[in-house]
């Protein structure tokens, strides 16, 4: 059997024309763990009982998120009545009888930004109106009316109160305000109309943001009957949708989570849209087929990788709809289709394995795979430097990790996360590295594995190809690192695992031990130097972010090899638990145009000849079923 290289791509195939779905939502900044998972509010029983129309109006848009209630609005009430306010993951501030809304050191940089978008501050109003408590109430609309006061357009007092995010979420607290009991209806108004007016003229089409604020363009003129700002809002977030969201429903951030995020805003923005009345754009519903790409980027535990500006949070039954493949990977295959691809490939740059659904074997133990073949974080905002690498999870355990998000500061700790050298890729020593889009060169898939190269330009007068093969029958990769230097210079190759995995160095192979499953790597061909690290400053590395915020020493592998020229051909072979690693072995001879490699794992061995144009199974291999 032989894969060919070719310039097809292997991708989902998903229409265009599939009807409108409003999700369950989640909260609407990064960290959406604490979200009441209850169903959607209608649109026909108003969020705040009134009989004003204004309010009526503006109620359409109080909906979804951080905008409808959540679990923690009575200790938050509480707490920002005793002058404590949370500013969702980013911190906790003061909060004085008179604010300031200057910058304050317990918030981190999105914080300070954040605490301009008033969020924050609903559920003073939520919390105050269920359970008539008047002072909360009131603290919410004197917060309100102060923030208006103290922060006009041209003199805020944080450059960010006007950030495209921190504008859109603005307006949407206060199209709730409006939605409430607010004294002073007019000057509120008049107050949303300018912040709507201001963020038209000073929007820009970048990523996510420019959608949030669009979004809260429109809800401002649904709130103050304005026909002429929903306009504006409608036609900005149908450009920014074209821009953000490709035709297969994959999303250009660079990171799952983010996907998620946009799946879950631009879902909301669907619902508002028709709740106040308007057609929803063409470019918008887009939106509808981002479940079936989360699906096929989804691992077996049901969390979506760590990639990019992401953490490996958990699906949530409530945010994936009934009856698609998003639910299929949520729940374990217990509902709804299982995806259609083993082997998928997305325009906005992730290619995503499976060894399968769990038909064959439980669901759970399944192997999952990524590659990342989009730009880095100077084009997509919410990238990384991880032009092809490599995530792992296998045999119910994750093996090779992506080092996650960390938080959004400028720092060496945030700079090393951005950076190759952060992940399961290869980095030069003492070169600069841009992350420019990489070129694919094969991109194919049969039953019998998947072979996926591409070449990287990361590195001036520098070419890397990454050429990786999935062994879908030995259930194991080949990962062929090209190297070509403008001068002699060294080069890594760096491999990601999990911060309880203890590495053993063997010659030229390695080994994780720990709980559950674990990987074993086998270095064939060109010799390299093995060393591991882990919790290193100087310069960083070895380091893992699950959760925003955190970072913690995790052991890394790096290969390390020289040039001007070089091959490195890695065998990557997850072992079940309790599995000894003396269980697999791989040999391997680099041959003009790639190696031949052989490896066995228990009784069965299987041999491979790799090369950048394809994969030949040798004779002497097992035969297929």
């Amino acid at each position: 059997m032989t894969v060919a290289a070719t310039g097809l791509a292997v991708a989902p195939q998903t229409s265009a024309s599939a009807q409108p779905t409003v999700a369950a939502i989640v909260d609407t900044i990064p960290d959406l763990s604490e979200i009441d998972p209850g169903p959607l509010p209608q649109f026909s029983e108003p969020a705040f009982p009134t009989t004003r129309s204004t309010a009526a109006k503006a109620a359409s848009q109080c909906q979804f998120g951080s905008f409808g209630t959540l679990k923690t609005d009575a200790a938050d009430a509480n707490n920002i009545m005793r002058g404590q306010a949370r500013v969702t993951q980013f911190g906790t501030f003061k909060l004085k009888k008179n604010p300031s809304w200057r910058y304050t050191s317990s918030l981190d940089s999105s914080g300070n930004a954040n605490m301009h978008a008033l969020h924050w501050a609903l559920p003073l109003l939520r919390y105050g109106l269920r359970t008539g408590n008047t002072a909360m109430v009131n603290r919410f609309y004197t917060l309100v009316f102060d923030w208006i006061k103290d922060n006009p357009p041209k003199r805020p007092r944080q450059s960010a109160a006007y950030g495209q995010i921190e504008s859109g979420f603005r307006m949407l607290s206060m199209a709730c305000a409006l939605a409430g009991p607010a004294p002073k209806r007019k000057k509120l108004k008049a107050a949303l109309k300018t912040q709507a007016t201001v963020a038209a003229k000073r929007w820009g089409n970048v990523n996510n943001v420019s959608f949030l604020q669009a979004g809260g363009i429109y809800s401002a003129g649904c709130a103050i009957g304005s026909s002429k700002i929903r306009k504006k809002g409608l036609s900005r977030m149908a450009a920014n949708s074209a821009k953000m969201i490709a035709d297969d429903g994959s999303v250009r951030e660079g990171s799952m989570i983010y996907a998620r995020n946009t799946y879950t805003w631009t879902q909301q923005q669907i619902a508002r849209i028709r709740g106040c009345g308007n057609a929803v754009p063409a470019a918008l519903l887009r939106s509808n087929l981002i479940p079936d790409f989360l699906a096929h980027g989804m691992r077996p535990d049901g969390r979506y990788e760590a990639l990019g500006d992401g953490v490996p949070s958990k699906a949530q039954v409530d945010e994936s709809p009934a009856g698609s493949s998003m639910r299929y990977m949520t729940v374990g295959g217990t509902q709804g289709p299982a995806p259609q691809f083993k082997y998928s490939r997305y325009s906005a740059g992730f290619i995503f394995g499976h060894s399968g659904f769990g038909q064959n074997r439980p669901f759970s133990d399944e192997t999952y795979y990524s590659v990342r073949t989009g730009p880095g974080h100077s084009t997509e905002y919410h990238a990384h430097s991880d032009a092809g690498a490599l995530t792992l999870a296998s045999k119910g355990s994750q093996l090779l990790f992506d080092t996650g998000q960390y938080k959004y500061t400028n720092d060496a700790a945030s700079a090393f996360v951005y950076s190759r050298s952060a992940h399961n890729n290869v980095s030069l020593d003492g070169r600069s590295a841009a992350a420019p889009r990489p070129i694919i060169v094969a991109s194919q898939s049969t039953d019998d594995g998947d072979l996926t190269s591409l070449v990287d330009g990361a590195y001036a007068g520098t070419q890397l190809q990454r050429t990786i093969w999935y062994d879908r029958l030995g259930d194991y990769f080949i990962v062929m690192d090209d190297v070509s230097m403008d001068r002699v210079g060294t080069f890594n190759v760096n491999w990601n695992f999990g911060r309880d995995r203890t590495v053993t160095v063997d010659g030229q192979s390695a080994s994780t031990s720990g709980s559950g499953a674990n990987v074993s790597v086998f270095n064939v061909g060109n010799v390299v130097s093995y060393t591991v690290g882990a919790g290193e400053q100087n310069p960083y590395r070895g380091w893992n972010s699950s959760k925003y915020g955190e970072l913690v020493p995790s052991p890394t592998l790096r290969a390390h090899a020289w040039g001007p020229s070089n091959r490195i051909v890695s065998v990557i072979v997850p072992r079940g638990a309790g599995v000894d690693p003396s269980v697999a072995s791989a040999t391997g001879t680099v041959t003009p145009t790639g190696a031949q490699v052989e490896t066995t794992i228990g009784s069965q061995t299987y041999r491979i000849e790799l090369s950048t144009a394809g994969a030949l199974r040798l004779p002497d291999a097992p035969v297929l079923p």
